[in-house]
């Protein structure tokens, strides 16, 4: 059995989803396993803006946190 959500939520699909698929501007750019695609390479490559990681308490995956003053912020 499958579930498919689409959401611009990445802690949540980080948290729920056994494969993400990630897109951006209407194109996959990666799919993979929460762990492959919740890195700060990948998530500056799909939004464009520089985060953090820290482990999530309660399963460890990672958490992100978008860094204050990234690339968007600058432009």
């Amino acid at each position: 059995m499958a579930i498919l959500v689409v959401t611009h939520d990445i802690n949540r699909a980080v948290v729920c989803a056994d494969t993400i698929i990630a897109m951006r501007d209407g194109l996959i750019v990666r799919e993979g396993p929460p762990g492959e695609i919740a890195t700060t390479d990948v998530l500056e490559e799909i939004y464009g803006s520089e985060f953090l990681l820290t482990p999530h308490p309660d399963n460890g995956r990672p958490m992100v946190v978008p860094r204050s003053g990234g690339r968007e912020e600058s432009q």
